[in-house]
């Protein structure tokens, strides 16, 4: 039910699959994952901390919990670098506790021109 992002946010990857386009013309984070355990409003939480996330100093911990399934998650950026074409990148861990069962992942996002984030390989 986890799916482990390319070094980010980030990515508390909370399913299957996953977007590979994190941000949109704004510059907000729009990440969804899937999963049989996860809803989407557990996705929404997600993809909402993940969005902070963005601007989040490193080391801040930010979290989500969805009182509705009683699934939480946290997102903490653990780096500020350069991808090779000068983009500003996050380096992102995510923790999901889906059902009972924790899981992490690690990944990395740029942000592109237009201001919206992609999650790298």
């Amino acid at each position: 039910m986890f799916r482990p992002l390319p070094l980010i946010l980030i990515t508390l990857a909370l399913g299957a699959c996953q977007s590979d386009q994190i941000g949109s013309d704004q510059g907000t984070a729009k990440a969804t994952y899937y999963s049989a355990s996860t809803s989407q409003s557990d996705d929404e939480r997600s993809q909402q901390t993940e969005k902070r996330a963005l601007s989040a100093p490193v080391g801040q911990k930010l979290t989500w919990n969805n009182p509705e399934t009683g699934n939480s998650g946290t997102v903490t950026v653990v780096r500020d670098n350069y991808d090779s074409k000068g983009s500003y990148c996050r380096d992102m861990h995510k923790t999901s506790l889906i059902d009972g069962q924790s899981k992490e992942s690690s990944g990395k996002v740029c942000q592109q021109s237009d201001g919206s984030w992609k999650s790298l390989p």
